[in-house]
């Protein structure tokens, strides 16, 4: 990409054997970053996957060899290390002036990532999203009704012990729709060293500490 092309957003997804929904998050996800008035670079992490996601991934490349307003880059980890190890490593590679990961199954729309980065260019350092914001809302397949009261209790317990002991103030370390400027996200990415389900919380409270 030329260098007055350099992206303003770059777009992370880590994935693991995410086959059965990945074609369609990286069209929605190429899709939104190419509509956006500003070049954009998606960036997917696979994370040692064993299924068709490196097909998958790699059919995608050669259809989407990338141009000035979006690039695409792909990464594959040799063996399973972890979401939070994937996006370190993105965080190392990413190009864009502010980098924003989320889910690989687009668990929230892509159009949530708008506003993170709204939030990073009016000079945030770190910007989340909240399942716990007034304005947010939930979609529930009804196969899940079983497991609300379980899952969301012991979500919001483990959430509050985290607020109180470890990330004061920050509604909801584990939603998995996170974004940073570049500069904070190689800070971050030489400091965190979990790799696993505490990633998110290590992030914040390195984030803290480092005065974001």
């Amino acid at each position: 990409m030329p260098a007055e092309s350099t992206p303003h957003l770059t777009l992370v997804i880590p994935v693991y054997n995410g086959a059965r929904f990945l074609r369609s998050t990286l069209e929605q996800a190429m899709g939104w970053l190419e509509a956006q008035p500003y070049a954009g670079e998606l960036l997917v992490v696979d994370d040692g996957s064993s299924d068709d996601t490196p097909a998958i991934l790699a059919a995608f490349a050669a259809a989407n060899p990338g141009n000035e307003r979006c690039r695409l880059t792909v990464l594959h980890n040799a063996r399973n290390r972890g979401k939070g190890f994937s996006v370190r490593r993105a965080f190392l590679h990413a190009a864009g002036d502010r980098v924003v990961f989320t889910d690989a199954d687009l668990t929230y729309p892509i159009e949530n990532v708008e506003p993170l980065v709204t939030a990073l260019d009016a000079g945030a350092d770190l910007a989340y999203g909240s399942r716990m914001h007034l304005d947010s809302r939930y979609v529930i397949a009804p196969t899940f009704f079983g497991k609300l009261f379980t899952r969301h209790f012991m979500g919001r317990v483990f959430n509050l012990l985290l607020r109180l002991l470890v990330v004061r103030g920050v509604s909801d370390s584990q939603a998995g729709l996170k974004g940073c400027r570049k500069s904070a996200a190689l800070l971050l990415a030489q400091r965190v060293r979990l790799t696993r389900f505490s990633f998110d919380v290590e992030l914040f409270y390195v984030a803290r500490r480092a005065g974001l």
